[in-house]
């Protein structure tokens, strides 16, 4: 039997590219960037989970991720900035937005709690706005409220306390 000429033979598995079509392959790599689990992007293309990991490996692939993951990190120095210049705005409510977001993105506190911080600092100002008033005019305050401003007065001083006073 005659042997076929090396320009017929047939090329190996490594040097050959995926069956996939590039529309398809595109869609992978956009939804792994998205942050989709390799079973749900395998579920909605129609494809073998083996399909997908074997696109998100190429090495043209994985090249680009990295380069966007470098330039990505490239830009914190920039968020910290404008975060920095956002908790030092003249308004308030600009201030309280942007630690909150920045709290939640952070997981120090749960998400949606907003309405909760909100009464927080509602009863922090109207604890301090009694303890001020009492204070200036000389007032005696009820006992529940004295037991409170005995634990809030190292705060109003500017001191740490072990324990919140909002109640």
């Amino acid at each position: 039997m005659p042997r076929k000429s090396a320009k017929h033979r047939q090329r190996g598995p490594k040097e050959r590219g995926p069956y996939t079509g590039k529309p398809v392959q595109a869609r992978v790599i956009a939804d792994h960037l998205a942050g989709y689990s390799n079973r749900r992007i395998a579920r909605e293309e129609g494809i073998d989970r083996k399909t997908v990991d074997r696109i998100l490996t190429q090495n043209e692939v994985v090249e680009r991720m990295a380069r966007y993951q470098q330039e990505l990190l490239s830009l914190v120095p920039k968020a910290i900035g404008v975060y920095d210049e956002a908790l030092s705005s003249d308004d308030e409510r600009v201030r309280v937005t942007v630690a909150t977001k920045l709290m939640e993105g952070l997981l120090v506190m749960p998400r949606g709690n907003a309405q909760q911080i909100g009464e927080m600092a509602e009863r922090a100002l109207m604890n301090e706005m009694i303890f001020g008033k009492s204070q200036d005019l000389d007032l005696e305050v009820p006992e529940a409220v004295a037991k409170i401003k005995d634990k809030c007065l190292p705060l109003l001083a500017g001191q740490e306390l072990e324990k919140p006073c909002d109640r």
